[in-house]
């Protein structure tokens, strides 16, 4: 089964939303305006 995505960290930026996401203990990703 899937694991959901938690936000660690965000931040505003001029271009949109950066997000730091982390499921799993080694799986992690960089989403920019929540792509």
């Amino acid at each position: 089964m899937a694991q959901p995505w938690k936000v660690l960290d965000s931040v505003a930026t001029g271009e949109g939303i950066l997000e730091l996401r982390q499921r799993g203990e080694r799986d992690f990703l960089i989403t920019s305006n929540s792509l």
